[in-house]
């Protein structure tokens, strides 16, 4: 076994997706010493593509606007649509006097991410990739962390303040047993990348759109290069019941949607299809005495509104200024 090797830092971030990148990235910016630890090395694929309105202003204050407009495809509202009831209704961002953003985007998550964490950097993180945390101990003054590199090189962090980021992997929930699953949002997806899928046209051109059928709904998101990301969320029951591969399981559901499946008709695949269960869960506490939980390491609501990366970053922004806050108090 080899000899660890020792860190300190103020804030010990783990995970790197937009909950980690932006806690870390803000608190960077005021002087903080930051090191983020990301199990993965970037790029890599992540769903949950379309963003909110209310996003926007955090890429202001990240420094990031113009290059999520580069990565991005317009995205004016949504558009559900349902069969059964041979209804459509659509909405729009800029139709909603609450907001002060009337449009958002679609992106592809890995280029997305991406640019979360370099941008952390580039204000002043540490950020290390392919760097997984194997223990956590909360029970001294300040965490302890040990994490092993690709290499197999062991480090032990001593953090005055930990930050949960490792969305559903949940760290801290799951260590202290904290994770409280609604068993009455106990839904699984399947989606993948397709092409020769045409897009909405007109004023609902970048819109996302969502299918509702008789066992859940589907999406179908625009992303750059003339990409179609669609999937399928339904009961778990619906999936077990199928028994199917994958491949059966998504070509059967669209065959049952037949709006959606005229959109279909000459879909070419790109790469695989993936499953997930997007049960919907929350932990009893999302902070202690030196650690804070962030974005889906928190909780997890099943993202029919598109509202899972829009909640990892504001929960961040406003982790960052208590965890600022709590580290000034302490000298």
């Amino acid at each position: 076994r080899s000899t660890p090797v020792y860190g300190t830092c103020d804030v010990l971030v783990v995970g790197g997706g937009p909950a980690g990148s932006t806690i870390g990235g803000l608190l960077a910016q005021k002087n903080k010493h930051v090191v983020i630890l990301e199990k993965e090395h970037f790029p890599r694929f992540h769903i949950g593509e379309s963003l909110l309105p209310l996003n926007l202003p955090l890429f202001d204050r990240l420094g990031i606007s113009d290059e999520v407009h580069r990565i991005g495809v317009y995205k004016p509202g949504a558009d559900l649509v349902s069969d059964a009831h041979n209804a459509a209704t659509t909405f729009r961002f800029a139709e909603n006097p609450y907001l002060s953003v009337g449009y958002s985007y679609q992106v592809r998550r890995s280029d997305f991410d991406k640019l979360l964490l370099d941008n952390s950097r580039r204000l002043g993180a540490e950020v290390l990739e392919g760097v997984r945390v194997t223990d956590v101990r909360l029970d001294e003054e300040r965490p302890r962390v040990t994490s092993k590199n690709d290499d197999g090189t062991t480090t032990e962090w001593a953090a005055r303040f930990l930050v949960d980021a490792t969305g559903r992997d949940t760290l801290l929930t799951s260590k202290l047993g904290l994770k409280r699953i609604n068993k009455h949002n106990n839904t699984a997806a399947v989606f993948g990348h397709f092409r020769n899928v045409p897009p909405r046209s007109g004023d609902k051109e970048g819109m996302i759109t969502v299918y509702l059928f008789e066992h859940g709904w589907f999406w179908m998101i625009p992303l750059p290069d003339g990409v179609m990301s669609v999937g399928v969320v339904g009961t778990q029951t619906f999936f077990k019941e199928r028994k199917a591969n994958l491949e059966t399981l998504f070509s059967s559901a669209v065959a049952e949607t037949p709006s959606l499946a005229a959109h279909m008709k000459n879909a070419e695949r790109i790469g695989p299809l993936t499953s997930c269960a997007d049960y919907s869960y929350d932990s009893q506490s999302y902070v202690g005495k030196n650690h804070i939980l962030v974005g889906d390491a928190a909780a997890f609501i099943d993202p029919l509104f598109s509202s899972g990366v829009m909640m990892a970053m504001s929960s961040a922004a406003y982790g960052a200024a208590v965890v600022k806050d709590l580290l000034d108090g302490r000298g």
